[in-house]
């Protein structure tokens, strides 16, 4: 019996039903199961549900623009190494089972403990998906394209295994990392 951390800083949790699944599976194969996610509108910061303990941390207001999403990302990273410490003094941890966007929180899990096991759970191409939101053309996107391209791979690198969704998924994996 692992015990099994799943974070996840984009959406609160039970909401997001992908992570919520992936939690409740761990939970039914016999693994202790933790979630360490950002609070939603009247969601308690401590809980557990259906035997799932799930700690969250308050997300910084929403700022516009990348300086925005950048400090909303970092502050994330924050919250989410302080709740992994807890969890790991409370009760230790085995696996760190981490979603993006954004990417680096299997560098981060890495980076906190070496023993843990690291599981990278790709649901997304953040370059691509930054291209999508900014336009692949601007001055921006070209700046940050390259940066996010090397925390991607720093991401593949640090995990032990790689979840992902489909196969271009997978031919993007096995080129970029």
């Amino acid at each position: 019996m692992s015990r099994v951390a799943l974070c996840v800083q984009n959406l609160p949790v039970p909401d997001d039903r992908r992570v919520w699944r992936e939690a409740c599976a761990l939970r039914d194969a016999g693994h202790v199961v933790s979630i360490v996610a950002p609070c939603g509108s009247g969601q308690p910061r401590h809980e557990v549900r259906d035997g799932i303990t799930i700690r969250r941390w308050t997300p910084s207001r929403e700022r516009r623009g990348v300086v925005g999403q950048v400090s909303e990302a970092l502050a994330g990273f924050a919250r989410t190494a302080r709740e992994l410490r807890e969890l790991e003094r409370v009760s230790g941890l085995d696996v760190v089972h981490v979603a993006n966007p954004p990417d680096g929180y299997a560098v981060l899990a890495r980076a906190l403990h070496r023993e843990w096991k690291v599981v990278y759970d790709q649901h997304d191409l953040c370059p691509e998906l930054f291209d999508a939101q900014r336009g692949a053309r601007t001055t921006t996107a070209r700046v940050l394209r390259p940066i996010l391209r090397r925390i991607e791979r720093w991401s593949y690198r640090s995990a032990d295994l790689v979840i992902l969704p489909n196969n271009s998924y997978r031919r993007a994996a096995l080129v970029r990392g």
